[in-house]
């Protein structure tokens, strides 16, 4: 009986880790678009700064 109800609230657990993941993702990405949209942003902006400082930090190792 333990066993089951362990594995209820492990799976209970992992369903609410996933609410909160996909809440959390939704709000972060409204937010990220609102600000686009208020400074003009297409997008492409900010996927090649990362690209460009990735490169950077992958050239200056030795």
């Amino acid at each position: 009986m333990r066993r089951l109800e362990a594995k209820a609230i492990d799976e209970a657990l992992y369903l609410f880790q996933g609410l909160m993941a996909t809440r959390l993702i939704s709000t972060a990405r409204r937010a990220t678009e609102k600000e686009r949209r208020d400074t003009g942003e297409t997008g492409h902006e900010s996927i090649l700064t990362p690209v460009s400082a990735g490169r950077h930090v992958v050239s200056d190792q030795p």
